[in-house]
């Protein structure tokens, strides 16, 4: 395989940290109404802006890991390290993975109190 293909296959596989950076980012704002972080909460918590701060928190927090992580990957690829550029998606993947479940249970945690 030439070094302009596997160069394309890894700008393919970069392009995915976006992908899941955004869709675990928009994940909270899809739920319903009657839930912030899986947690049920009466409609009105929605528009709580102690809840609006905590979403746009999280999502600030994913979207910059997520642009840190791209930009990375992007610059190891462009500069012909497939291998690095490798390693920098599998971590990129299982460390938003990681952060998707460590601040939605910190969040949820924080929304239970709030509710009370």
């Amino acid at each position: 395989m030439s070094n302009d293909e596997v160069q394309a296959i890894m700008l393919i596989l970069v392009a995915f940290i976006p992908l899941v950076g955004l869709t675990m980012a928009l994940t909270p704002r899809l739920q319903p109404r009657g839930e912030v972080f899986s947690v049920s909460v009466p409609t009105s918590a929605w528009d709580d802006p102690r809840i609006r701060r905590l979403m746009n928190r999280y999502v600030a927090i994913v979207i910059a890991a997520t642009a840190l992580f791209t930009v990375a990957a992007l610059a190891l690829c462009l500069m012909g390290n497939a291998e690095a550029s490798l390693a920098v998606v599998v971590v990129a993947s299982l460390a938003l993975l990681a952060m998707f479940v460590l601040l939605v249970a910190a969040f949820i945690a924080i929304c239970v109190v709030m509710v009370r």
